[in-house]
């Protein structure tokens, strides 16, 4: 067992006197006010970690519902283009999706696009068939657009949504 007696060393002077300091051969330990400070810097630390953490699992719950509805409409334009009418298609006659997941609403539209000319440069002009009337002959291809969109969050009542859109090339009937 250590004892805690003062050791005595000692140091050597110029003038060849011997000066003895005493020290202490351990510590007596922390004292009040250093356990108050090191437990306030602690809880300190831990509240800053913790928001940390509550702000990483917020984000990583926005980015699945952002990642579903992406999955989602891209099933979604996957079918629609595999759809052997759609080169023929001027309207869409189909809004809702194939695929309905719980907890989305999705809308699909099929609009006819034909060539057209911006600044001297040939373009592809897509137009929305409820409002001008176009013939199918002149359609060169189709846009399909698929809207998801989140059912209002209960908490916080935001909606997310996600458009894709693609263009297909429309077959001609030949006569």
């Amino acid at each position: 067992m250590k004892s805690l007696m003062p050791k005595q060393s000692s140091v050597t002077n110029t003038k060849s006197r011997v000066i003895t300091k005493k020290t202490m051969s351990s510590s007596e330990g922390m004292s009040l006010i250093e356990v108050v400070v090191a437990l306030a810097l602690l809880a300190v630390i831990m509240f800053f970690m913790s928001s940390t953490q509550l702000s990483s699992i917020k984000m990583n719950h926005k980015t699945k519902i952002i990642r579903d509805l992406t999955h989602s409409a891209e099933r979604e334009m996957e079918n629609r283009r595999q759809d052997p009418q759609l080169s023929t298609v001027i309207t869409s006659s189909q809004p809702d999706c194939f695929l309905e997941d719980e907890g989305y609403s999705c809308k699909t539209s099929i609009h006819p696009c034909s060539i057209g000319e911006n600044d001297g440069e040939a373009t592809i002009v897509c137009v929305d068939t409820t409002d001008v009337n176009f013939t199918e002959a002149e359609a060169v291809a189709h846009q399909i657009t698929v809207d998801m969109e989140t059912e209002p969050d209960a908490r916080s009542g935001h909606v997310r949504n996600i458009r894709l859109q693609t263009i297909v090339q429309a077959t001609k009937a030949t006569p």
